[in-house]
């Protein structure tokens, strides 16, 4: 009874630190999007036929004038032809009638034949020259119809789907190849409270398969989505590696939405066990401050719950518990 009770030092855990303070951040709102080309066209023939060849296949890389496919001309180039010689017969009948109604013309000023016979030589030179403008007409439409049956793309872009094969015979007008412009975007359905703080043109962080672009809203819908009652909102994709994208890919957006001050920690030192939470080190104590987050930026996160000077735990907070005796390194 008279031994003495043992002394036992309490370990002192490591930790690091950073003193709170009022500060004002840049505030963002994230969202979850897709990345969507900023312009898919279904392209198909203008005359109908059977396809002959199509030059392109899915994926491939193609430029503003490329040919993707071709119809087989041969009947609407013998089409042609006959358009053509039409119009020659027609324009050789126009240039006889009107050298017969010049002479006719000059016989006439000088009294050598009546005015029937002019009036009748110029209704001649008239009426073949609209035969002679209709032929022509014709020679331009026939020469338009051999232009389209080649299919052509009008953008720079990629190819994302070929719908018909060689031989099959196609309508017009009916889809035959898928294409993508190469300018992309991110489509990302926003709720109305955030949606208020974003304006054309404002700038958003894009991060995609860990790899971040910059980006600006070009477009916001006016109407909500009927099942999940967001907004779309398209964010125009900038950076060197933008064309490598896929579409569908999930990307994650952060839109600027303004400024708020108060006190920011690091994301990191947020802890939760159902309740968010961080520890603070006071007078030498580890001491659990529950906090509700309220905004992001970046690597920090706006909170309520802390004191302006409180020693929040950044470092070693995940090998101590309320209560333990801690060392500030």
């Amino acid at each position: 009874c008279t031994r003495s009770t043992p002394y036992i030092e309490v370990e002192e855990k490591p930790v690091k630190v950073v003193v709170t303070g009022n500060e004002t951040r840049a505030v963002f709102s994230r969202n979850i999007g897709t990345v969507m080309s900023s312009d898919i066209k279904k392209l198909g023939f203008k005359v109908p036929g059977k396809i002959e060849n199509i030059m392109v296949k899915r994926g491939d890389s193609i430029k503003r004038g490329t040919v993707l496919a071709r119809l087989e001309a041969r009947d609407h180039n013998f089409a042609l032809e006959a358009a053509e010689n039409t119009y020659r017969k027609a324009e050789d009948y126009y240039n006889e009638t009107a050298s017969f109604y010049g002479r006719i013309k000059d016989l006439y000023k000088s009294g050598a034949v009546p005015e029937s016979d002019h009036d009748k030589a110029k209704m001649s030179m008239d009426v073949a020259r609209s035969d002679m403008e209709n032929a022509r007409v014709a020679v331009e439409h026939k020469k338009s119809v051999v232009s389209d049956t080649s299919l052509v793309s009008n953008v720079d872009g990629f190819v994302v789907e070929i719908l018909n094969k060689r031989g099959e015979i196609v309508p017009a007008g009916y889809p035959v190849v898928v294409i993508r412009s190469k300018s992309l975007v991110v489509r990302s359905g926003v709720p109305s409270k955030t949606l208020k703080n974003i304006k054309m043109g404002a700038k958003a962080q894009i991060e995609i398969d860990g790899v971040s672009f910059k980006g600006k809203v070009t477009d916001i819908a006016q109407i909500p989505n009927e099942k999940t009652r967001t907004y779309s909102v398209d964010i125009a994709i900038s950076g060197e590696n933008r064309s490598e994208l896929y579409l569908g890919a999930v990307a994650k957006v952060d839109f600027n939405i303004g400024e708020e001050k108060g006190i920011w920690v690091p994301v990191f030192s947020l802890l939760t066990d159902g309740t968010d939470f961080v520890f603070v080190n006071k007078d030498g104590f580890a001491l659990r401050k529950n906090i509700t987050a309220r905004f992001v930026s970046g690597e920090f996160v706006l909170v309520d719950g802390l004191d302006e000077g409180d020693r929040v735990i950044v470092e070693g907070m995940k090998e101590i518990r309320d209560g333990d005796r801690v060392k500030e390194i």
